[in-house]
């Protein structure tokens, strides 16, 4: 067996690797999930009705009329076929993402393994429910890819692609504000996407859903508070530490998002996407257990770069958001931790704070090797 693969080999290993884990579960269920409501929504837009009401379901659609749109096909096969094309589309794309990103090979250390496992684990939980959220973190990390390469157009129809079908990954947009040219193709590709439905549904129809749209999520934004930080703190009966935190979160990474945009900031884009994904999971009403798999990519980009001292809580994170959250631990134990998803939720938060170092770390070696270089070339007196 070769010590690594390809990319296109890589990724084609690891999406028939997590399909494998959930044909049994599609097979007997078939669309038992979130996809139950994307066709609802497909149906109501092609016969031209809301698709932002309650569905058979008993929930409200949130996502793009675009999506709506391209979903109807899947809508027409019987309920595995539907499923199983559905969760291939979201793994291929998860993977093909962390692909451009991380060679997989069998002689890496044990914790970059670990780490990958872990994903795989996350990206199982996430389709287990049907979500999207695998495909939005792929779009993301072909989006950035793309930018750090220059390739303004791929990676702006990519971003774009991800804030259409979904309106939280526009804060990963921050980094393209550095690059016009990435800009611009997002903004005139989000346009396009969002202007296609109009050819069935007409002008004045795509801008009613539109509206449609923005007050279906609005409500929910207003009405949910599931597993980020302050109502995680407050079920634990402390408020105001979840106040610090959730406030001490938004602080740090506007800052970071400030220095980004600096000349002098060395910070690559894959922290820039582990502090961006664990910021959003942290302060946003509508994390739940699926949104998670947006922090999976960060296991794997970090475990590639910590020094050894940063492992023990890195480790620890990695092991509470995934393992406790699973059947795979001791029932007592993870009933004891789990409750409101709370082992994901400060799992996350221990990860975040290990970015934070990782980020601050890299300031200061950059700093000194700056100072040192400098001291170098100065003339002698």
């Amino acid at each position: 067996m070769p010590e690594s693969l390809n990319q296109k080999k890589q990724v084609w290993f690891l999406t028939a690797w997590s399909l494998a884990f959930l044909i049994p579960l599609y097979w007997i269920k078939g669309a038992s999930g979130v996809t139950l409501i994307y066709s609802a929504a497909s149906g109501h837009f092609w016969n031209k009705l809301n698709p932002y009401v309650p569905s058979v379901v008993l929930d409200i659609y949130h996502y793009s009329p675009f999506f709506a749109f391209i979903y109807y096909p899947l809508t027409l096969l019987p309920s595995f076929l539907h499923v199983f094309l559905w969760a291939f589309l979201n793994i291929f794309i998860f993977w093909s993402g962390m692909g451009l990103w991380f060679k997989l090979n069998w002689k890496q250390p044990a914790i970059v393994l670990f780490a990958l496992i872990c994903s795989a684990m996350e990206l199982d939980i996430s389709m287990r429910y049907e979500q999207c959220n695998a495909m939005m973190a792929g779009f993301i990390l072909m989006s950035l890819h793309h930018l750090k390469e220059s390739k303004h157009w791929r990676s702006g129809i990519f971003y774009a692609l991800a804030v259409n079908f979904k309106i939280f990954p526009i804060v990963f947009g921050l980094a393209l504000l550095k690059k016009w040219k990435a800009l611009l193709f997002s903004v005139l590709f989000l346009l396009l996407l969002a202007m296609i439905p109009a050819l069935y549904v007409g002008p004045k129809g795509i801008v009613k859903l539109h509206l449609q749209q923005y007050e279906s999520i609005q409500k929910d934004t207003i009405n949910r508070r599931m597993s980020d930080l302050r109502p995680t703190f407050e079920r634990k009966g402390l408020p105001e530490l979840g106040k610090i935190s959730h406030y001490s979160v938004i602080f740090f990474f506007l800052l970071y998002s400030l220095r980004l945009f600096l000349k002098q900031s060395k910070i690559p884009l894959d922290l820039y996407y582990c502090l961006t994904a664990a910021t959003i999971l942290l302060i946003s009403p509508r994390t739940e257990s699926p949104t998670f798999i947006m922090i999976a990519p960060a296991y794997v980009f970090l475990a590639l770069c910590l020094p050894k001292w940063l492992y023990p809580p890195f480790l620890f994170a990695l092991f509470i958001i995934t393992f406790v959250f699973t059947a795979a631990w001791d029932p007592f134990f993870h009933l004891k931790i789990q409750n409101g998803f709370f082992s994901k939720t400060m799992g996350t938060f221990v990860l975040w704070f290990v970015c934070v170092v990782e980020i601050l770390r890299r300031e200061l070696q950059d700093r000194n090797s700056l100072r040192r270089l400098n001291s170098d070339t100065l003339p002698n007196r």
